[in-house]
């Protein structure tokens, strides 16, 4: 079982990465928070800080697990690859809110 908690901001969406066992967090705030599913310490191992509102969607890519999609209400998607820690793209797809 795996618990974290969070009092500051929700979270809106949650992503499993089976290969690596990391978690990935979307939240209100629009942050991203990795975490290691195996590790004792329940804290982030990475935060990404890039979109301005909160995360809609986060997608990992299947072959390499390092690098991820997240989708914003501030209409854009950015690529990461989770050992920067800026997005390697953000492309701007849509004016209002992005779901997916």
């Amino acid at each position: 079982m795996f618990n974290i908690n969070f009092k500051d901001t929700a979270v809106t969406k949650l992503c499993y990465a089976p290969l690596t066992s990391l978690i990935f967090t979307g939240h209100e705030d629009g942050n991203i928070r990795i975490f290691d599913e195996k590790a004792r310490s329940k804290t982030a191992l990475k935060l990404c800080k890039s979109h301005t509102k909160w995360i809609s969607d986060i997608k990992v890519h299947p072959a390499n697990q390092n690098i991820f999609a997240s989708a914003s209400y501030d209409g854009l998607v950015k690529i990461w690859d989770m050992r920067s820690d800026l997005p390697l793209s953000s492309i701007k797809i849509h004016k209002d809110k992005l779901f997916s």
